[in-house]
Parts: C-alpha cells; sequence; structure tokens
C-alpha cells in the first residue's frame, strides 16, 4: 500500500506509535537546522584565490590539441587552406577520410591535402 493516502496515513500512525508523538516534529527541527556548505563558504567558496588558481590550471592542461591548418592542393598550386571541415566539404570528403588520408600523406580525388599546426 505504499505510496497512497491510506498507506501514509498507517505509516504516519506506526511512526507515532514507535517513536513518539513528537516523532515528526523533532525530524522538521533537524531539517530546519542543517547548515549547508554554501552557507558555510566550504570548498572554493571560501578561497576565491585557490578557485582562480584552480581554474587557471585547467585552463592550461587541456586535453585538445593544437589547432590544425589544413592545405588543399592540386597540381602544386594551393587552393584552399583552413579547418579540416571547411577543406573537406571543399573537396566532397567526410572529415574523417580528410584527417586519415592527410596524416598518412595521400590524395583524395587528385586533392594532396597536408597538415600544419597553426602555432
Amino acid at each position: 500500500m505504499s505510496g497512497t493516502k491510506l498507506g501514509g496515513l498507517r505509516c504516519a500512525e506506526t511512526n507515532k506509535k514507535r517513536y513518539g508523538e513528537d516523532y515528526y516534529k523533532r525530524i522538521g527541527t533537524k531539517g530546519g537546522s542543517v547548515k549547508s556548505p554554501r552557507k558555510l563558504k566550504a570548498g572554493f567558496g571560501s578561497d576565491p584565490e585557490l578557485a582562480r588558481l584552480a581554474g587557471a590550471k585547467g585552463g592550461r592542461i587541456s586535453k585538445r590539441g593544437a589547432s590544425q591548418l589544413y592545405i588543399v592542393s592540386k597540381e602544386g598550386k594551393e587552393v584552399k587552406r583552413g579547418k579540416l571541415s571547411e577543406v573537406a566539404s571543399y573537396i566532397g570528403y567526410s572529415t574523417g577520410a580528410v584527417y586519415v588520408n592527410a596524416r598518412k600523406g595521400r590524395q583524395l580525388g587528385g586533392y594532396e591535402v597536408e597538415v600544419r599546426s597553426m602555432k
């Protein structure tokens, strides 16, 4: 009968018998008196300078690699340069195909694709 009005009333009756008539008053008082971490200024809330330093460190230690520049050439002349997605749409291949073949030095449909770091 849990989850019904009748079940709730029976549960309340049982709790009052077991723990006393003031059971709900006592647990309500406890709930209202607990201090939350936000009110106590715990963690980074207590030291904004530490939070700033941690954020800066996380930004420096990026999981992403450096930006790559893709250069497309046909018959030795550069025809397009840009990000992977731009180059892929220009030559009509998927980004995955361009990525793999550029790294291996293969041609794609008569185009040579070169990869350089943007640093």
